[in-house]
This record gives C-alpha cells, sequence and structure tokens, in this order.
C-alpha cells in the first residue's frame, strides 16, 4: 500500500488469488469502505478499474506500474484476472452497485484488456449507463469519447507498452464534445 495525499493506493500484482469473483468482490469494497478518499467534491468517487482476462495478466500489471508512474493520485480499482471475461463484468456490476449512486458516468470508469476485447465489451454493454468500446488505436479513443462519451475502454493484448500507453493517455485526457447531437445520441444509448 502506498499512500498519495492522504488516498491509500493498491499496488499489488495480479496474482492467481485475484481470479476469485469473492476475493476481487471484497478487495474492491474494502478499497471503498477503507478510503472515504475517493470522493470528489461533487460527491462521486474518482478512481478507474483495471481488469483482464487470464492471458492479459502480463500487460495489465504493466499498465498499472504505467498507472502508478503518470497519475499518482488516481486510484486503482484491481478487478482481478479471469478465465472467463463475462466474470470481470459482474465482479464490476457488483461493485457499482454496491457503490449506488456516488458514480459518475459521464467520467472515465475503466480499462479491462482481453484477447479479442469484443467479448468484454458485449458483457459491459449490458451494465446499465456503461458505454465500453473496442479500442486499438488513438482514432478509435478520440471518436469514441469525443462523440459517444465512452467511459470504458477494452484493448486487446496484442498491443505493445508503447502504443497501449499512447491510446491510455488519449483516453485519460480528450474530454467529451457535448454537441446536441453527440449529447442525444448519449441519452438514447444511456436510456436502453
Amino acid at each position: 500500500m502506498k499512500k498519495y495525499l492522504g488516498l491509500l493506493v493498491n499496488e499489488k500484482k495480479l496474482s492467481p488469488r485475484s481470479r476469485r469473483n469473492s476475493s476481487a468482490l471484497k478487495t474492491a469494497e474494502k478499497s471503498v469502505s477503507r478510503n472515504k478518499n475517493y470522493m470528489k467534491q461533487g460527491g462521486t468517487y474518482d478512481f478507474l478499474f483495471i481488469g483482464c482476462d487470464k492471458e492479459s495478466e502480463k500487460l495489465t500489471n504493466e499498465l498499472v506500474d504505467y498507472f502508478n508512474r503518470m497519475y499518482p493520485t488516481k486510484v486503482l480499482i484491481n478487478l482481478g484476472s479471469y478465465r472467463l471475461f463475462p466474470d470481470l463484468t459482474i465482479i464490476l456490476k457488483k461493485t457499482l452497485n454496491h457503490m449506488k449512486t456516488n458514480i459518475n458516468f459521464d467520467g472515465k470508469l475503466g480499462i479491462f484488456i482481453g484477447q479479442s476485447a469484443a467479448g468484454m465489451v458485449m458483457c459491459a454493454n449490458k451494465i446499465k449507463k456503461i458505454r465500453a468500446s473496442v479500442c486499438n488505436n488513438i482514432n478509435d479513443v478520440f471518436g469514441c469519447v469525443t462523440q459517444q462519451n465512452m467511459n470504458v475502454m477494452c484493448l486487446n493484448n496484442t498491443l505493445n507498452m508503447s502504443e497501449l500507453s499512447h491510446i491510455v493517455e488519449s483516453f485519460m485526457r480528450l474530454e467529451f464534445q457535448p454537441v446536441d447531437v453527440h449529447v442525444k445520441n448519449v441519452d438514447k444509448i444511456n436510456k436502453m
């Protein structure tokens, strides 16, 4: 555990123990209940979920190291690695339900890494107010964030760390452009 600006940050790497649903949910619940500093001034949580499938553990560990270097105040909640990617989204849904209404779905919620990431997107989009997309280059990220207000980014594990860092940096820095057409589209997506 590291402490940045009063926040306790879990730096642990993914381990075989983190693959079990119950332990990942307990870890996320403990992180939230122990750290009320996740709250922004508006009363919403300020963190980012990270998770992956079994084949993507190494890349995800590199991503956690990158976040600890580049965003030391951002609190990462590591949901673990799973053999079956629907298990990851089940844990995400349970954790979001546990946090109730203190979540800003217009901000960045998570980054998931999978073999092709298409299945993770399908599962994540079944959670209400989640707008997930597969992004394998900066152009994908630009369109998804600025036009569709994507809040969960899914990446495939064929990317190397330099490509991944550019894509993640774009995801973190880009903002939604509230043009009338885009706002109407996002509202319709949220009502589905």
